[in-house]
């Protein structure tokens, strides 16, 4: 609203384009907004996939001939 004042609008158009701005901005993100929230693995599940990572690269680095 200052800035439309410092450009020279007068009060009134100022607030009218700050409503409408703020409409706008208010639909767009009600249009954009995420509700589903992606589901986070478990860190039971992380840690399982670690281990057996760890376990795989230990048995490669022993033996190079290794078959997976």
């Amino acid at each position: 609203m200052v800035m439309f004042g410092f450009l020279g609008y007068s009060t009134a158009v100022s607030i009218l384009f700050g409503v409408v701005g703020g409409g706008a901005a208010g639909l767009i993100y009600a249009w954009w907004h995420i509700t589903d929230i992606p589901e986070q693995t478990p860190a039971s599940d992380a840690q399982k996939t670690l281990a057996y990572v760890t376990e795989q690269r230990s048995k490669i680095k022993e033996n190079p001939d290794f078959k997976r």
